[in-house]
């Protein structure tokens, strides 16, 4: 998704589900990766949220995700997908 179009969804989500809450950012999940023991994102992701007029939140890999993810989930406006590693599909119940 381009910046382009990432403001335009921002500036929807502060309008429809901010309605009423003043001046608050779209709080937006942006899913991080795990490399040599810590926890990277590019920045390009998180400062394309900010210039759109969002507040980036990082989220570290889960490999069970549990009821603390679906908790944040439900907090958040919007989740960025970024990059990284494949998901191991035997995780997700099918063959490699």
């Amino acid at each position: 998704m381009s910046l382009f179009h990432l403001a335009d969804a921002l500036d929807r989500l502060s309008r429809e589900s901010l309605h009423g809450w003043g001046e608050q950012k779209p709080l937006i999940a942006i899913t991080g990766n795990f490399a040599d023991d810590r926890l990277q994102l590019l920045p390009g992701y998180f400062r394309a949220v900010e210039a759109a007029g969002g507040l980036p939140v990082v989220v570290p890999p889960c490999r069970k995700p549990g009821t603390e993810l679906v908790q944040l989930l439900d907090r958040v406006d919007g989740v960025l997908l970024s990059g990284g590693a494949d998901i191991n599909p035997l995780w997700l119940d099918e063959e490699p």
